[in-house]
């Protein structure tokens, strides 16, 4: 059975990876794509569109958002900015609409493997600092990626305090984050952890936004399977095993 998919912000770098990638590897999605200069209830409307992907910028995203769920939509959500305020009203709008909404922080699949394994490193090593890279043209800092990281880490290592009761653990209570916009840099993290006499160093390196086609596509493929309400990052439409890793 074929689905109608809108993709909102079409004509940007991510929106065209987007709109290819679901053309060539998703033959049972149907795309329509969409622009600044469409009227985004009326191509709702008209294409009866049964799955949507938002991937305009921090100051259209959260008005597009709620006018998918406001028709019922299930809406993956690439652009960052969202404030956590606008993410407990899309919660709850999804969850009146009945339909589930994906926020996905970075498609890329090696970076949920990345935020994997500093929940594995968070509580065996005191300090934790990211270093975040991205192009001039990014408006945001720090990133989606590096907050989701970095928010991570502290609820790995509240989880192991919790399950341990070790009272004595002095982990450094923040995570700090730098950002750093520059031109010759698509999209690189390191996420830094440290010890008395030693280091550990998890980096990613985006060099290609097609990094990003292959977590698009699953992301499509399968945000109807979600329970309504807000879902953050990729790894909820991954298979079991990836969910269930812990630290």
């Amino acid at each position: 059975m074929t689905q109608t998919a809108i993709v909102v912000g079409a004509n940007g770098k991510m929106g065209k990876i987007a709109c290819n990638a679901l053309i060539e590897y998703k033959p049972n999605i149907s795309v329509i794509p969409v622009s600044r200069a469409d009227n985004l209830s009326e191509v709702i409307s008209q294409s009866r569109a049964c799955i949507a992907l938002e991937l305009t910028d921090v100051n259209s995203v959260y008005s597009n958002s709620q006018v998918l769920l406001e028709h019922g939509i299930p809406t993956v959500i690439g652009a960052s900015g969202l404030t956590s305020e606008q993410k407990h009203h899309l919660n709850q709008l999804a969850v009146r609409t009945d339909v589930p909404c994906l926020i996905v922080p970075n498609f890329s699949i090696a970076a949920v493997l990345m935020n994997q394994a500093a929940k594995l490193a968070a509580p065996f090593l005191n300090d934790c600092e990211i270093i975040e890279y991205h192009h001039t043209q990014k408006k945001d800092a720090p990133s989606a990626t590096s907050i989701d990281t970095a928010n991570q880490v502290k609820l790995a290592r509240l989880n192991a305090l919790e399950n341990s009761g070790d009272q004595n653990a002095h982990w450094r209570g923040s995570v700090p984050i730098h950002s750093i916009r520059c031109s010759g840099v698509l999209a690189k993290q390191d996420v830094i952890f440290a010890q008395r006499g030693e280091t550990l160093t998890i980096s990613l390196n985006q060099i290609d936004r097609y990094a990003f086609a292959p977590g698009i596509c699953m992301a499509m493929g399968r945000i109807t399977a979600l329970p309504a309400g807000i879902h953050t990052g990729i790894e909820n439409v991954f298979d079991f095993y990836v969910q269930n890793i812990s630290p």
